[in-house]
């Protein structure tokens, strides 16, 4: 457990929202396995205060290092939270709920402390070097979509030789969002890079972008 003197000394703001993780959410099952990311495990959860069904979107620990170094995928954390709160007008984007910091350990945490920055995604990178050298995981938390409207499980073959296909007006309304998307994106110096059916939800008539781990802010026009 986390040292609560040194936390203090490094995080006085944070070592207010420390809280057990029990306290905040509820951790349920996982939604993730039809479609396993590399970094992170999803699973739903229940936010105490709000009762509001939500994605909590949390670190692998394997990829903590007791070498000093951070690794890609635990930047990504806050390189995703960063560009999710950018691109918060436009509605083929997923909201950011919630970012932070858990204590515990294993791929579905049930217990330890939790840090949440809420939307605060500065403070949540800045605090990323401490967090990390304590091997406390990053985490986001988003709305919880219905797997049946994931792309990847939409598209999943019915039978060996064919795949699932969708109307022709959806799939021309979907592109056509998925442009409007791309447009808000570039207009802003994003670069999207996470072209994979697990990461778009669609209901028939709205598309939904969940992930946007690998894509990347330009520095330098």
């Amino acid at each position: 457990m986390y040292n609560v003197v040194q936390f203090a000394i490094h995080f006085p703001l944070s070592l207010n929202h420390m809280t057990d993780l029990s306290e905040l959410y509820h951790i349920e099952q996982f939604v993730d396995t039809f479609a396993l990311g590399h970094y992170a495990r999803v699973l739903q959860a229940t936010h105490q205060h709000t009762r509001q069904q939500v994605a909590f979107k949390v670190m692998r620990p394997e990829h903590l290092t007791d070498d000093g170094e951070i690794r890609w995928e635990y930047r990504a954390f806050p390189n995703e939270a960063e560009l999710l709160v950018k691109l918060a007008d436009s509605p083929q984007v997923i909201d950011l709920l919630d970012c932070g910091y858990i204590a515990g350990t294993g791929n579905a945490p049930a217990d330890g402390e939790i840090v949440s920055f809420k939307r605060d995604v500065g403070a949540f990178a800045n605090a990323m070097h401490e967090f990390a050298a304590n091997r406390w995981r990053p985490y986001l938390t988003m709305p919880m979509l219905p797997r049946t409207q994931n792309l990847f499980y939409l598209m999943k073959p019915d039978n060996r030789s064919s795949r699932r296909r969708l109307p022709t007006e959806e799939v021309l309304a979907l592109a056509l969002q998925f442009g409007i998307l791309l447009q808000a994106a570039h207009q802003q110096n994003i670069v999207y890079l996470d072209h994979k059916l697990e990461h778009i939800y669609w209901d028939g008539g709205k598309l939904t972008v969940i992930d946007l781990n690998s894509s990347r802010q330009l520095t330098n026009q």
